[in-house]
């Protein structure tokens, strides 16, 4: 199976208070009807680090989450 990127439909801006969750990067769609797949990250080899200034967060399952703590 291939990488997928999937994005939170939910997060709209940076919340300092809070850990933020932007992306999970997996074969498998994460839990929740919040996340959506998205091509976004195609043409940077889904480098979400690197393109955004995210960190990872952690991973559960095989799938990698990022955002912001």
């Amino acid at each position: 199976m291939a990488t997928k990127v999937f994005k939170n439909k939910n997060f709209t801006k940076r919340d300092y208070e809070c850990t933020n969750l932007v992306y999970a990067v997996g074969e498998t769609k994460p839990e929740g009807d919040f996340w959506e797949q998205t091509t976004e990250f195609e043409a940077v080899d889904n480098d979400i680090e690197f393109a955004t200034g995210m960190t990872q967060l952690y991973i559960s399952c095989g799938i990698r989450y990022f955002g912001y703590m």
